[in-house]
């Protein structure tokens, strides 16, 4: 596992730059298609003020003779939403225009942030729901992760650990994501059961693994490369990118015009 460099900030004057550190398991790949569940929070200026974290998982589709999409970076931090979309604005970028699989505006005031920093990003994940009270169908960007969407979205995560043996693990190459998925438990809510967390402890790396699941499940088609592979990244390569994310408080860099499939900045 490497983390990516971020700038050091002892004394507190940037109270955006803490906890901006991605953890990556895997170098980019030119051609491969990426794609990138969030699960947003409220945050806070102050870690420890923080209720939730913000999440986020990169994946790749996988490959000849793997069975599941594999993780290859994820960040978990307590900024706030629309520094957060920023953060994951640039990965999207960095990821070949990975296909951005966040919540959905309508769950949440968080996301509802998160949504309004980024709707402008071309590649969302576009899904069809059923308003029960008229019974009509409306597409939208982003996942409606529901409670009856939930259980659902969670058994994912048990039938990827069902088919390896006791002693094997799961390709999951994040310990963090692997001890939240051990620490799940069935709660009563609403009087039906459903997958949460222990009390003060966090799952949200957890819910971003299996809302990518989730998605290679059943949106996959949506899935794919769209960078040319032999075109110059549009952003900075690694190194720059990366202390890019941890210098947030020059908000002049943290531009969230996304260039195009060719690498023209759009406007």
């Amino acid at each position: 596992v490497t983390m990516l460099a971020v700038e050091n900030d002892d004394e507190g004057k940037n109270d955006d730059g803490h906890n901006l550190a991605w953890n990556i398991f895997e170098e980019r790949e030119a051609g491969v298609a990426y794609f990138i569940p969030s699960d947003a929070a409220n945050g806070a200026d102050v870690p420890e003020n923080a209720l939730d974290f913000q999440a986020a998982t990169v994946f790749r589709a996988p490959k000849e003779g793997e069975l599941y999409p594999v993780p290859v970076a994820n960040i978990e931090t307590t900024c706030k939403p629309d520094v957060f979309a920023k953060i994951v604005g640039l990965a999207s970028n960095y990821y070949n225009w990975a296909l951005l699989c966040s919540e959905s505006a309508r769950v949440g005031a968080a996301n509802g942030m998160f949504y309004s920093e980024m709707q402008d990003y071309p590649h969302w994940l576009e899904t069809t729901t059923r308003r029960s009270g008229t019974n009509t169908y409306i597409t939208g960007k982003g996942l409606d992760n529901k409670a009856g969407t939930r259980k659902d979205i969670f058994d994912g995560v048990g039938k990827v650990f069902g088919s390896y043996m006791s002693y094997e693990l799961p390709p999951i190459p994040c310990v963090k994501t692997l001890e939240q998925a051990l620490e799940c438990q069935n709660v009563i809510k609403n009087g039906n059961f459903r997958p949460d967390h222990p009390k003060n402890k966090p799952n949200d790396l957890l819910m971003t693994y299996a809302m990518g699941l989730f998605v290679w499940k059943h949106y996959s088609n949506q899935i794919k490369c769209r960078r040319i592979p032999d075109k110059k990244l549009a952003i900075a390569p690694r190194d720059s990118l990366m202390g890019m994310l941890g210098r947030s408080k020059k908000k002049q860099n943290m531009n969230t015009s996304f260039p195009n499939n060719r690498g023209v900045a759009r406007r």
